[in-house]
């Protein structure tokens, strides 16, 4: 992970472009959500690097707690996949973890934005925020969905 992240620093020095952000991805993303030893390792590499560059993390999650004091953070919420009471988000190998309908999308979305909560599969209402928002553009209908929100934005 360090080599890449050094690779991606000197590519965008050499393109004279900013580097905006860090995001963890996969099985990675979720395991420094919730290992206090796996996400102190990703710090530690993003240290390493000098990469004093945003994170996007999961609100309430252990790299947040452990990133707000040493690095800039953007706390990232997900339009396309259904949480958890304790916000982690609900497995890929269930049935209902990713959000396909339109509206329940927008609506998981405006929620998220309007009162700072979300409704997760057991029915709780939870608190998170969200300063930027995920949609998965591996989704067959991502293009819909995208173009869905931007619509429910514009009117």
């Amino acid at each position: 992970m360090c080599l890449q992240i050094k690779d991606f620093i000197k590519a965008c020095e050499e393109l004279n472009v900013e580097m905006h952000h860090i995001k963890l991805h996969g099985a990675l993303y979720n395991l420094a959500a919730n290992d206090p030893e796996i996400a102190a390792i990703v710090l530690n590499v993003f240290a390493a690097v000098k990469a004093d560059i945003k994170i996007y993390v999961p609100y309430q999650s252990v790299i947040a707690m452990l990133a707000d004091d040493y690095f800039p953070i953007a706390y990232e919420a997900f339009i396309d996949r259904r949480y958890h009471s304790d916000l982690s988000l609900v497995s890929r190998s269930n049935d209902n973890a990713v959000i396909t309908d339109l509206d329940q999308a927008w609506q998981q979305m405006s929620s998220i934005v309007n009162q700072g909560q979300l409704k997760s599969v057991e029915g709780d209402l939870v608190s998170i925020k969200a300063d930027t928002f995920c949609l998965h553009g591996d989704e067959k209908n991502a293009v819909a969905l995208i173009q869905h929100i931007r619509q429910c934005l514009c009117h």
